[in-house]
């Protein structure tokens, strides 16, 4: 059994590496994931194990290029990070294919208890790793943008609260050294006594003269500038390491915030290494004075944040790039609503023009040869008359159901009591409707656009109204109630019903669970009603028994 392990940190590396062959398991290494998915190619490997933040290519686009890929995609890819412990982190991970999201550090027996989990799931084929391919790259992209912005902002917040611990320890720090030096007298006594701990600090330290002249400095600052002779360091001036164009602006800094208050805000610049190479500092920058208040010197702390700046530049392109394909998107869009618009007519047009010529010859017939023409005839006739309408019927369903996503919502103060009775009171075969007793319970009141809304109304209560009337005793009850913020409404009836094994046709264009000769209708009549209702954010479904009537519910947001 081959693992592959990848980490940047060599030290990881090598625990992982010292673990599996400890109990059996052959391991392959890679720091990063570029250099790993090649060795995936090439070599039989069985598991992945792999960190997050690595430079070159992270552990997230590891893993997606992985599930991209035919000969990768079903191997178990398993997260080992300490970095990324937030629960979206996890969240991301495991929708890129992952099957599990380890935090550092982790004993031995969990960790490898775990490992043998995973092996022996894939074993018994209780996991089968292969991603979803119908998650679109821009949607990975998004999460992934999303998942870097938050891990930034979280080492920035860690970064500040780290520099308001410094700032008030620094201060203690001087304290001590003004009580040192008043006991002392001497400067340089003091220096030795808290070099120790500024030596410890992970940040750069420095004091120099007031002229900018390098008198002392810790270990994280040789190693952020590549020396290792300290007394060559010390013949330096802080501009000789710092560019010339910041020259200028850092004496504005120090003239206006240093000498005026003691300190300065956190600023960026950059610095010059030994071998010539330029790289990005925050900085904040601290006053010495001496018994006298006089200015006596500087001294600064200095954060490297060449990483910080990658992540925001490699943020800022992932920004635009998405920025850019949401406009393509939405251009293409919009070409294909004006496309669409322009269809619209079209169809209405072109369709509905034969449809006036078939029924104004179909009148004439009847108007001036009703007497010649014999009863078959005249069934004809009517027949030609009636599915003409109902052709127009459709033509004007299927229009409104192509301009609903274009549709602006136009959002106000429902009551669904008094449209509900508008609708009933509005359906025209009075002969059906006076048979039917419709009773409205007290309904909540919601948010929505009213005229479409009354359209759904119409809907409800025209299909209940038609698929009773043929009970004896046809009866419709609307009510409501609240469930988590949203108003649930139910329109019941006592009619026909239908069986619910096809219910997932209900909501679709054209899909009848009726004949046409039973019951009249377009077939289209629900998907508006499903339309608008996923407009307004809500959802829509029906209960129904056959011979035993129907129950049609639909959701929307209350009104606040």
């Amino acid at each position: 059994m081959k693992i592959l392990i990848v980490d940047d940190k060599k030290e990881n590396l090598y625990f992982l590496e010292t673990l599996l062959n400890g109990i059996g398991y052959e391991t392959i290494s890679a720091n990063n994931g570029a250099v790993a998915i090649d060795l995936a190619k090439k070599s039989d490997i069985q598991l992945i194990i792999s960190d997050i933040l690595m430079p070159v290519m992270d552990g997230f686009t590891f893993c997606r290029n992985c599930k991209k890929n035919e000969n990768l995609k079903n191997i178990p890819f398993v997260f080992y990070t300490a970095t990324y412990t937030e629960p979206k982190d996890k969240e991301f991970a495991l929708s890129l294919g992952a099957v599990k999201y380890i935090l550092k550090p982790q004993e031995p027996d969990v960790f490898i208890e775990i490992i043998e989990e995973v092996l022996n799931d894939v074993n018994s084929d209780k996991i089968k790793n292969i991603p979803n391919d119908g998650v679109s790259e821009d949607v990975v992209l998004r999460e992934y943008n999303s998942v870097l912005v938050n891990k930034l902002e979280d080492k920035m917040r860690q970064a500040e609260q780290k520099e308001i611990e410094l700032k008030e320890y620094v201060v203690k720090l001087e304290k001590t050294i003004e009580e040192r030096e008043k006991a002392e007298k001497e400067l340089g006594r003091s220096e030795l006594k808290y070099k120790k701990l500024y030596d410890g600090m992970m940040d750069g330290f420095v004091i120099t003269t007031i002229e900018g002249k390098i008198l002392e400095f810790n270990n994280a600052f040789t190693s952020m500038l590549m020396y290792d002779d300290d007394d060559e360091l010390k013949s330096k001036n802080i501009n000789d390491l710092t560019p010339a164009k910041w020259h200028d602006e850092e004496k504005r800094i120090f003239e206006n915030q240093v000498f005026g208050s003691g300190y300065s805000e956190t600023y960026e610049k950059e610095m010059i290494k030994k071998d010539g190479s330029i790289f990005p500092v925050e900085l904040r920058t601290y006053l010495i004075v001496n018994e006298k208040n006089e200015k006596e010197g500087m001294w600064a702390i200095i954060k490297d944040i060449t990483e910080r700046k990658k992540i925001e530049l490699m943020t800022q392109k992932l920004n635009e790039e998405l920025e850019q394909r949401v406009k393509e998107r939405t251009s293409q869009l919009k070409i294909l609503n004006q496309e669409l618009e322009a269809f619209s007519y079209s169809v209405s047009h072109d369709l509905r023009t034969p449809l006036r010529i078939i029924s104004g010859y179909s009148k004439i017939l009847f108007e001036e040869y009703a007497n010649e023409l014999s009863d078959d005839a005249k069934t004809l006739l009517e027949g030609i008359t009636k599915n003409t309408n109902n052709m127009s019927c459709l033509i004007d369903d299927l229009l409104e159901f192509s301009k609903l996503n274009r549709k602006e919502v136009a959002l106000t103060e429902i009551n669904f009591e008094k449209i509900f009775k508008e609708v009933f009171y509005e359906i025209p075969n009075s002969a059906i409707k006076d048979k039917v007793k419709i009773n409205i319970s007290k309904l909540p009141v919601v948010k929505g656009d009213k005229a479409l809304l009354k359209q759904v109304a119409a809907n409800f209560i025209s299909n209940a109204v038609k698929f009773s009337s043929k009970v004896e005793n046809p009866e419709i009850n609307v009510s409501a109630n609240i469930e988590n913020g949203m108003a649930v409404f139910c329109i019941k009836d006592n009619g026909v019903g239908f069986d619910m094994n096809y219910s997932g046709k209900l909501f679709g264009v054209f899909q009848r669970l009726h004949k046409q000769n039973e019951y009249e209708g377009t077939g289209v009549g629900l998907a508006i009603v499903k339309r608008i209702i996923n407009r307004h954010g809500g959802k829509v479904w029906a209960e129904s028994e056959l011979n035993n009537g129907s129950s049609f519910y639909f959701s929307l947001p209350l009104f606040k």
